[in-house]
């Protein structure tokens, strides 16, 4: 972990140092009891859990009979894998709206889910922060560094042509 956590955020790091706690038996998968424990150790309180875990569970496993759903495999029908459990804390997070979100849908629009190198420039860097002697350049450079970057989000990878809100609030939080 410590050559790799230059290149993963510290939010990962510490999700899977939570992961590997809590999953006692070992199983590659977390029940809703472990859910709840992971999000005390986090401090992410979540109205009618067991009520969120289990639809994302339907969800995420609609075929009951293989233990098999589109995000991935399982060891018990009731239980979460680790890309699973990243899934719903994503979902449960924009439920409950980042200061990040509110930053980007102020700064972007709340329809825009990727901006290129020169939006995030101008738009954000220039402006909002008031750093006119970045150039292109230096917006492209860390545009790369975040792609390289692991973080804990549900969205696909956009790459170094353009920025994703996660990768945004990545920027934000994180020691980049």
């Amino acid at each position: 972990y410590h050559m790799a956590k230059v290149w993963t955020s510290n939010e990962a790091l510490l999700m899977r140092y939570i992961w590997y706690d809590i999953d006692v038996d070992q199983d590659g998968g977390i029940g809703l009891k472990e859910f709840s424990t992971l999000l005390g150790r986090i401090n992410f309180q979540v109205p009618q859990v067991e009520q969120e875990f289990s639809k994302f569970v339907q969800e995420a496993h609609p075929d009951q009979k293989t233990g098999r759903g589109r995000l991935g495999k399982k060891k018990t029908e009731d239980s979460l894998t680790y890309n699973e459990l990243k899934a719903l804390l994503q979902r449960l997070k924009k439920k409950s709206g980042s200061a990040a979100d509110q930053v980007w849908n102020q700064v972007f629009g709340e329809s825009v889910n990727t901006v290129s190198a020169q939006t995030f420039l101008n738009k954000f860097l220039h402006e909002v922060q008031g750093m006119a002697y970045l150039a292109l350049e230096d917006a492209n450079n860390l545009l790369a560094t975040l792609a390289t970057m692991e973080y804990n989000q549900e969205e696909a990878g956009t790459g170094v042509e353009e920025l994703s809100r996660g990768q945004f609030e990545l920027y934000l939080f994180d020691s980049v």
